[in-house]
């Protein structure tokens, strides 16, 4: 027999009061099951219902109630209108892993583009150029040009650098949602 919980149960678990609870059925997000007296019925949830709640309270300070109700329906129904995982391999979905506000993932770019990027590095001249301004660095030999030089390489190749762990940390995302399924 599948456990059911009270509105009271519920409320002691997620921190919902009655009138949160109320709303989130007046919307139609969690419709608890009428049991009972119908004038006066006890509202049961089941453990499912529950953790949907959780996922409303964790989703609600940063969601609007729309992105809410469309996650809810993915998770309850497998409702594609949205997807949090890549149905093809075109593009990075907008949203891959259950934070979906998570501002290091790389969207609107092929797998295989994620990929090259993860491997990316300077071009091999201005590698060369680098490793040279850095030799002479060392000496304390540059001029003022060499030094703004290298600057610019050094930007360049750390932009490069976190570029490359953004990709390398939007593919780890795709394959763990891929894995869950």
């Amino acid at each position: 027999m599948v456990r059911k919980f009270t509105r009271q149960e519920v409320s002691n678990l997620t921190g919902m009061n009655s009138v949160n609870l109320s709303y989130w059925e007046k919307v139609g997000l969690v419709i608890p099951e009428k049991i009972g007296n119908p004038s006066c019925p006890i509202l049961a949830y089941t453990g499912e219902q529950l953790l949907q709640l959780k996922l409303i309270q964790s989703l609600g300070e940063r969601l609007p109630l729309p992105e809410i109700r469309r996650i809810l329906n993915f998770l309850r129904d497998g409702d594609y209108e949205f997807s949090i995982v890549p149905t093809e391999r075109d593009r990075v979905p907008q949203q891959i892993s259950s934070d979906v506000l998570d501002r290091e993932l790389l969207r609107d770019i092929s797998y295989e583009e994620l990929e090259a990027l993860a491997e990316c590095k300077l071009a091999p001249e201005n590698q060369l150029l680098l490793d040279e301004l850095l030799k002479k660095n060392e000496e304390s030999d540059l001029s003022e040009t060499e030094v703004a030089e290298l600057d610019r390489l050094l930007e360049q190749a750390d932009r490069l650098t976190l570029l490359r762990a953004r990709a390398r940390y939007t593919l780890e995302q795709i394959n763990y949602t891929e894995s869950k399924l």
